[in-house]
């Protein structure tokens, strides 16, 4: 059974997730993330002094996260 008339059948919300979309959507989490991590919002401190870490940290996780995308859908 196709899971996107799965759920349609059942009216059931769905996100739709499309590539171009992926990496800033979660640059855009890691970003907030680290910003509250090095502020201390969770008990506990981020301590990065270099800006190009920051930047690493940042994308690579959105790069991982498009390259698993789609090598899904191309394997």
């Amino acid at each position: 059974m196709d899971i996107v008339k799965a759920f349609e059948d059942q009216h059931i919300p769905a996100v739709q997730v499309r590539a171009e979309n992926l990496a800033a959507d979660i640059e855009l989490f890691v970003r907030n993330q680290v910003q509250k991590l090095r502020n201390g919002e969770y008990g506990k401190t981020l301590y990065i002094s270099s800006n190009e870490l920051v930047k690493r940290v940042i994308g690579t996780p959105a790069k991982k996260a498009v390259a698993c995308f789609f090598g899904s859908i191309f394997n």
